[in-house]
């Protein structure tokens, strides 16, 4: 008999979260990651940093 385990609830989108900074290092591909990233965080209600020591998330 197997057990269902609980799942934790969907992110919401919280409007003001913070705000993130990604630095990018190397090839095309590490470029695109970042991309990739920086739309899941604004998705999650993050928005880009104008500068790294402005930035909530790092």
């Amino acid at each position: 008999m197997s057990t269902a385990l609980p799942t934790s609830p969907a992110p919401t989108t919280a409007a003001g979260r913070g705000s993130y900074w990604i630095t990018t290092f190397g090839c095309q591909m590490n470029k695109a990651d970042s991309e990739r990233m920086a739309g899941i965080l604004e998705s999650m209600g993050y928005r880009e940093a104008q500068a790294e020591l402005e930035a909530d998330l790092v």
